[in-house]
């Protein structure tokens, strides 16, 4: 999503307005389909593709909200696609502000928000609205996530916690993702071969009830990237509506493959982006200690980190580490407020 449009004012959940047509009209869709871009062109153009390829017989409408990209991606699918609503956005806002702008003018009864770097498989619609109709309240379903070699993504995120912020100061991520007792925040141990119940579902692919935004709002505009999803999937729950994720509603991940590759900007995000949650959702005392738990992780790796500096292939990684000492640091006198948007950026792009 490049970079973040900057600091400025408190946010107010963007709120989709309230369908003014009756419950059976033939013109209101069933699925507002979301697509947030930035310099993605050709995998967008094919994600929409997939989009009308697999709509199974239900009323679609495609959006898709350009991040001010260079690659002409906007005119790319005005061109290709004259049949789809595409918004240019006047900013770069990140990927909470562009689904807030898709949001403003989805009409369907069911809210689709999925990745540019996605395909839909041929029965990935059926089963999820299938699944979302038959329980009143199941609010989002989420998908099982497959990359181009066929791996599994993890698509499945619990709450962050100070609890298992701690255990991360003296167990590596990686290990502690894979023991319940240390946090398993990413659920590592969850049976991926049934439905499951959980905290939150990655934002590659959401299919939420409509009255689900009415009630909780959308997406928190301060968030640039990283992290709104769960901050947003808490609203969710606090608002009553379950979670779901299910193994049966399956969807491609083209740029899944690249994500383990941690580079200075995107180690700082993320830290960024769970401080932000943890402000937002429980308060800056919390979120100050969060900070210090943080930097405790990377002060105790500190020694290692040296090490990697020493070498080509690690200094990247080195670098990612010392980024992050210095946001703990800063973070313990004033924990990240998110961005702030001027009216401008809200009113709605060109078309």
């Amino acid at each position: 999503m490049g970079s973040p449009a900057g600091p400025l004012p408190e946010f107010s959940a963007t709120m989709i307005p309230t369908q003014g047509e009756g419950p059976d009209d033939p013109h209101i869709p069933d699925i507002s389909v979301i697509i947030v871009s930035y310099e993605t062109r050709d995998l967008t153009d094919a994600c929409v593709r997939s989009v009308k390829r697999h709509a199974a017989g239900f009323r679609v409408e495609a959006i898709v909200v350009d991040n001010c990209s260079t690659d002409g991606t906007a005119a790319a699918l005005r061109a290709a696609h004259p049949d789809i609503v595409v918004i240019s956005a006047p900013i770069n806002g990140g990927f909470a502000y562009g689904n807030a702008l898709g949001m403003a003018v989805a009409r369907g009864r069911m809210l689709l928000v999925l990745n540019p770097d996605t395909e839909l498989r041929p029965d990935t619609l059926e089963r999820a609205v299938g699944a979302l109709r038959a329980d009143p309240r199941l609010g989002v379903v989420g998908a099982l996530v497959e990359l181009p070699d066929g791996t599994i993504q993890n698509s499945t995120i619990r709450f962050p916690s100070l609890r298992a912020l701690a255990f991360n100061v003296v167990l590596p991520a990686r290990l502690q993702r894979r023991l319940p007792w240390a946090g398993d925040q990413r659920y590592a141990s969850l049976d991926r071969s049934r439905p499951q119940r959980l905290d939150a579902v990655s934002g590659c692919f959401m299919l939420v009830k409509r009255e689900v935004v009415e009630t909780v709002g959308g997406f928190d505009t301060r968030f640039f990237i990283y992290g709104e999803e769960v901050e947003w999937c808490r609203r969710i729950r606090q608002g009553g509506w379950e979670i779901e994720y299910r193994p049966d509603v399956r969807i491609l991940h083209h740029g899944g493959a690249s994500t383990n590759h941690m580079t200075v900007w995107k180690a700082r995000e993320m830290m960024r982006g769970q401080l932000l949650y943890f402000a937002l959702s429980h308060g800056r005392g919390k979120a100050r200690l969060a900070a210090l738990l943080m930097l405790l992780r990377d002060l105790v790796r500190l020694p290692l980190v040296l090490v990697w500096a020493l070498s080509a292939t690690g200094r990247e990684k080195a670098r990612a580490v010392l980024a992050r000492l210095s946001l703990g640091f800063r973070s313990l006198l004033s924990p990240p407020r998110g961005q702030s948007l001027p009216d401008s950026a809200f009113a709605g792009g060109s078309r």
